[in-house]
């Protein structure tokens, strides 16, 4: 088999001689191999395919999650109406909301 140098390579597919020694020491270029302190690269070997995702994915929402949500919101209204009947004074109640929520109290109010 015969093998080519990173140069010859670089100027192959435009592609800069450090970003070569890169893919090589991914593993992304086959057959690529080290001796010494250089990397040959196999002569029909092809041009690694670009990793950047292009349309990347968003997980739709779910039934489940929706639940969650509306029944969470529900809960933290609860949890103000509480606190607000309780106290009067508005950074006294955020207190009281917060502290109700980290006792876990959720349930009684």
């Amino acid at each position: 088999m015969e093998y080519f140098s990173i140069q010859d390579f670089s100027e192959k597919w435009n592609v800069s001689k450090r970003r070569i020694q890169i893919l090589c020491k991914e593993g992304r270029i086959n057959g690529a191999k080290m001796i010494g302190n250089m990397w040959v690269i196999p002569k029909d070997a092809s041009r690694p395919a670009d990793a950047r995702t292009k349309n990347p994915t968003v997980n739709p929402v779910s039934a489940g999650d929706s639940i969650i949500r509306r029944e969470l919101k529900k809960l933290l209204r609860s949890m103000y109406k509480t606190a607000e009947t309780l106290s009067k004074d508005e950074r006294n109640k955020k207190d009281l909301y917060c502290l109700l929520l980290q006792l876990g109290y959720a349930d009684f109010i």
